[in-house]
């Protein structure tokens, strides 16, 4: 399993829902890194602290750049009207 595919499974755990969103390829900068995940999770309030602990623990176990932005506005789990 990939470290993308690794990641994204235990933040899943936390979360009411989730999306996988398109990556954005080379990050701006020009250091070499690669965007390999985005993705949203619904979390309840009550367990942002619990995400933000495991989005820390995650980066310090694999290594990966683990960027944690938000909270946002729900949009990506609003369905088509």
């Amino acid at each position: 399993m990939s470290v993308a595919e690794s990641v994204d499974a235990e933040l899943r755990v936390l979360a009411a829902a989730s999306r996988r969103l398109r990556t954005h390829g080379a990050v701006p900068g020009g250091d070499g890194r690669v965007h390999v995940l985005n993705a949203t999770y619904l979390v309840a309030e009550q367990r942002a602290g619990e995400l933000t602990e495991r989005v820390r623990a995650l980066g310090e176990r694999t290594g990966a750049c683990i960027e944690l932005t938000g909270p946002w506005v729900p949009y990506p789990f609003v369905g088509e009207v």
